[in-house]
């Protein structure tokens, strides 16, 4: 069985990370917040979520994501 993935957001670096299993991110986590940024661990969801065809789903309506 696959570990599950996690989502390591650094806001300070303005760097993410997606690491296999919960020990390695909270490594990364901890690092991160030991030096007082601003970073959160998330776990990834579904593959499906985060596919293109998501995205552009939630832009029907003629907007961009940048907009």
């Amino acid at each position: 069985m696959s570990e599950e993935l996690y989502r390591c957001i650094c806001h300070t670096c303005e760097t993410e990370r997606l690491i296999e299993g919960l020990e390695s991110a909270q490594e990364v986590f901890n690092e991160h917040a030991d030096m007082s940024h601003e970073v959160e661990l998330l776990k990834r969801q579904s593959l499906h979520r985060y596919s293109n065809r998501s995205v552009e789903n939630d832009h029907d309506d003629g907007s961009t994501a940048d907009e």
